[in-house]
């Protein structure tokens, strides 16, 4: 890890866990809230579009009918070196093709706190995780990452979006958009304007 950059600084992920980890639950959903949501969501478009541009790099390399996944089940694997995103962990060799997806990029930003936990949702947090989710979406957008990999990705569309929209609708949004604007500036537009209509109706739901 003191490799990861040239002085040694970064920031993982979540919330930094390991097998000797004693802090409560609650200290570290109090860390979530007030340290990471913060720090990762005010991030530039940039930093999320060069993190899904290597997913889809990692995506186009097949080997012997193999090809390979970035492992999103352990946040702590990404860490943030000044406004990049750096990954720690080997990847994993698999059968699936196209692993990498959007919704991997949502489990390790938003479904999980850390390897053991799901990140907490609230009413507190939402401004932050609506950042982070239209930042996500539209840097997968703009590299064509596959929305779903598995069943495991659907239940990680559900569990970040189940307080905010329902998220068959927007997948089949998102899959009508792909094949209605093959532009990709008329797409993202597009999309843009589909994550702020959601959005928006989530907040007035609460009223």
């Amino acid at each position: 890890m003191k490799n990861v950059s040239s002085k040694g600084k970064h920031t993982p992920v979540g919330i930094q866990f390991n097998s000797t980890s004693t802090m409560p639950l609650l200290e570290r959903t109090a860390l979530w809230n007030s340290k990471y949501l913060p720090a990762f969501s005010k991030l530039p478009q940039k930093a999320f579009d060069d993190l899904a541009k290597s997913f889809a790099k990692l995506n186009a390399i097949e080997v012997d009918g193999y090809n390979y996944a970035f492992d999103t089940l352990n946040p702590n694997n990404f860490v943030l070196v000044g406004n990049s995103f750096r990954i720690v962990d080997e990847v994993d060799r698999t059968v699936k093709k196209a692993p990498n997806s959007i919704a991997g990029l949502l489990r390790v930003f938003l479904e999980l706190m850390d390897v053991d936990n799901l990140a907490p949702k609230d009413f507190m947090n939402i401004d932050m995780r609506h950042s982070l989710l239209k930042k996500i979406i539209l840097a997968g957008e703009k590299h064509e990452l596959p929305l779903i990999s598995d069943n495991n990705d659907l239940v990680t569309w559900q569990y970040v979006l189940d307080d905010i929209c329902d998220y068959r609708n927007l997948l089949e949004q998102l899959k009508r958009f792909r094949k209605a604007y093959p532009d990709m500036h008329t797409r993202l537009e597009k999309v843009k304007q589909l994550l702020d209509d959601e959005i928006n109706y989530s907040y007035n739901s609460f009223y």
